[in-house]
């Protein structure tokens, strides 16, 4: 986004708005390790490292590569192909979901 003034980001009361646009993929790997939209909330207004959704993608990836890989699955070498994979597996649980299973 490119801001001409920044002073049109802050409110009267000296608040900051940002809003920010995650892709789907972006959104399904943050939710793999954070507990619904409201644990992004969350993880946000912690101060979030510009690294998080890499790092939940590359746990994601960890867990989920030999998992097909013993169902005899191809795995495809790009992440945009095996992301959604993995997301519409049949095992697949997010955060949440696996929560609910304890």
């Amino acid at each position: 986004m490119i801001v001409s003034n920044k002073e049109d980001l802050v409110d009267v009361d000296k608040r900051l708005k940002i809003t920010l646009t995650f892709t789907e993929e972006e959104v399904n790997c943050l939710l793999n390790d954070l507990p619904g939209v409201e644990g992004i909330v969350d993880w946000f207004s912690q101060g979030p490292s510009q690294n998080k959704i890499a790092e939940c993608k590359k746990r994601l990836l960890k867990e989920w590569i030999p998992k097909l890989r013993d169902h005899s699955v191809n795995i495809p070498a790009n992440d945009s192909e095996l992301l959604p994979m993995i997301f519409s597996h049949k095992l697949y649980k997010d955060r949440l979901g696996r929560k609910e299973d304890l």
